[in-house]
Parts: structure tokens; sequence; C-alpha cells
């Protein structure tokens, strides 16, 4: 009879911590592009969107790849119906996922500027060529179950708005790719903002690790800042908050100070305090529910 309870007991906590650990299984399907010659572009951004999702620590990638027979179907399914709700569940179930993410390249656009150039040497009179570009593409995350759209964002790398404003403050390049390539580079921090916000990182704010001379944190260390992030990225700690209306439960997040991350060891991070000491310290001790926002 002991030896059963044991037994019991065991089992009960392989599984209390199998629950605690468990991830939410996630696929890329294959991008799409409205225009066929945007393809490589959407491949490049799919590219990004994964390693984006490998370095989360509370997400589970399925990759499927390299399984030829899963290729073919798919190749198939997308040949053969529309990329509407009904396809794209049957293509998430094929990859084994409970959730999916699916991206539409809407357009591509670069833009050339040719500057007259003389050489000092020889007095020779040369172009040189530089190049501009934007990118604009769509994500979805969507529940392979229910085939419902959980979350879906808009995303462009340029700045205001008219046809004109696409390429102000964009960084130029010497080659029509590298041009692209900058452009796709820029916008991986707003997916990144994205898919952290659809997976909120489990943040806790463990100690102080320095204070000023003024006697205020300097440094925390913080747990469950994986490497989705990184060395010298900033973070909006919010606390979220539980309001009852009554009638249900609500949630409400309020900043309360900024971080920047210093150094990561593992699973601790050490996190530079930039804002908020007092109220971060506070609420750190209030062991509050908190959630960080990339800027």
């Amino acid at each position: 009879m002991k030896s059963i309870l044991i037994t019991t007991i065991i089992l009960l906590q392989a599984m209390a911590m199998q629950a605690q650990t468990t991830k939410i299984s996630i696929a890329v399907l294959p991008f799409t592009a409205a225009d066929v010659q945007d393809m490589p572009r959407a491949v490049q951004i799919q590219g990004a969107v994964i390693e984006i999702l490998k370095a989360k620590s509370n997400l589970d990638f399925v990759d499927r790849s390299n399984d030829s027979l899963l290729l073919k179907e798919l190749d198939n399914q997308t040949r053969e119906q529309s990329m509407d709700a009904k396809g794209l569940v049957q293509q998430g179930k094929l990859q084994g996922a409970s959730q999916m993410i699916a991206g539409t390249v809407a357009n591509v656009m670069v833009e050339q500027k040719s500057t007259p150039n003389t050489s000092f040497l020889t007095g020779s009179n040369t172009t040189v060529s530089s190049y501009k570009a934007s990118v604009n593409f769509s994500l979805q995350l969507i529940d392979v179950e229910s085939g419902k759209v959980l979350s879906q964002k808009s995303f462009n790398n340029s700045q205001g708005s008219g046809k004109l404003s696409r390429f102000i403050n964009l960084s130029t390049a010497s080659t029509k790719e590298q041009a692209i390539a900058d452009a796709i580079d820029k916008v991986k921090k707003d997916v990144l903002a994205w898919i952290n916000a659809s997976y909120p990182p489990d943040v806790r704010l463990l100690s102080v690790e320095k204070r000023n001379s003024k006697g205020l944190a300097e440094t925390l260390l913080a747990s469950g800042i994986d490497a989705s992030l990184h060395k010298g990225m900033k973070l909006d700690v919010n606390e979220i908050q539980s309001i009852n209306t009554g009638t249900s439960i609500i949630k409400r997040k309020v900043k309360i100070g900024a971080l920047k991350i210093k150094e990561l060891q593992g699973d601790v991070t050490v996190c530079e305090v930039i804002d908020g000491a007092e109220l971060l310290e506070k609420k750190m001790i209030e062991k509050a529910t908190i959630e960080i926002a990339a800027r």
C-alpha cells in the first residue's frame, strides 16, 4: 500500500511538472507573395520569423521542412485550393502543430539613385548607384483546431505615408539585394514585438544586484528572458492588473518601469534599470504579475 502511495505521488509530481513546462507547438506555413517575383523575399521573411520562434523558450517550434512527403502534400494543397481558413487548418494539422503562422508579402519596392562621381586621380567620370528598399507584408497567427485567426498584423519598414515617404530615413545600400536584406532586418524588431505580445515571456524580477549612490536599484536580476531578446535591448516593464467589473474580470497593463538587458547568464539575466527603480523594486517584493515589451 505504501509503495502504491509513493508511486502515485511521484506520478502526480511528474504530471504537475509536465503541465508547468508544456509549450505551445507552433509551425510556420510556406509564406506567399502577391507578386511571384517577390517569392524570394517571402522566403527571407519566413526565415527571419522562424529564427525568432526558435529562440522563444515558451514555444515548441515544429520543423518539418525536410519532410519530403509533407512538402509534397503542402505543394499539392497550395496548388489545388486557395489559402482559405479550411485549407490552412489542414496544412497546420499536417505539420502536427496546435498553432501556426502564415505570411504574405504584399509588395517590395526598390529605389535606385545614380550619383555622378569624378576620380581625383584620373579625372574620369563614373556613375555610382545606390539603393533603398521598402517591404510590406502581413502575418497571421492561426489556431489549428478551429481555424480562427488569433492575431494578425501588417509590417512595413518605411516611415510615414505616401509614395515619396516610403523611402524616408531608410538606409542606403550599394546593391539591390543588400537594400532588401536591410529592409527586412529593420522590421525584425517589430515582428519580435508582435510574437512576444502573442506569447509573452514569463519574466520574474528576482533581486537587486547593485544599487547606486542614492540607494536605488541600478541593476536587477530577472528570469524568463530568453534568447529572442538580446543584449542591449530596451524593455518596457508593465504590471498586469486584474479589475473586477462585477460581471467579469478584465486585465489592464500599467507601465511601471524600463530596463536594458546588460548580460544574459543562462536562466538569469542582468538588467540595467533605466526608469522606475523604486516602483520596480516595490512590485518585485509584492511579486506582482509583470510583462515585458521590447522597444
